[in-house]
């Protein structure tokens, strides 16, 4: 498996997606929270400027839906804006939990708290 090679973007709608709530074996929840001062200048920075399309969602196909694993708090925003749909880069279905766990690991760094 070549991940950057088999790694595509894609238009999906927000109704597919779920927060990574750990239904993966072997990978973590989402494990950041995020105050809610700082989710608020999230939700204003996405209404001003959705970067989304630059900075899609990592997600991964699960029984029918799409498991976030990096843009879980920019899903809660979209949501909260009404979003129909979200780019999402779709993590190929033979990545190992190991795989799927650096990038939960290495992809929440931002607005949120540990």
């Amino acid at each position: 498996m070549d991940i950057v090679k088999d790694t595509k973007i894609v238009m999906l709608p927000i109704e597919q997606l779920v927060n990574n709530d750990g239904q993966i074996a072997g990978v973590p929840k989402n494990p950041r929270v995020i105050s809610d001062e700082r989710f608020r200048a999230l939700v204003r920075r996405l209404k001003k400027s959705n970067l989304t399309g630059v900075i899609p969602l990592k997600v991964y196909e699960q029984d029918g839906v799409f498991v976030v694993l990096s843009g879980n708090q920019r899903l809660k925003a979209l949501r909260q804006l009404k979003a129909a749909e979200v780019p999402c880069i779709i993590v190929p279905k033979d990545a190992d939990a190991e795989t799927l766990r650096e990038i939960v690991v290495l992809e929440n760094v931002n607005d949120g708290e540990w």
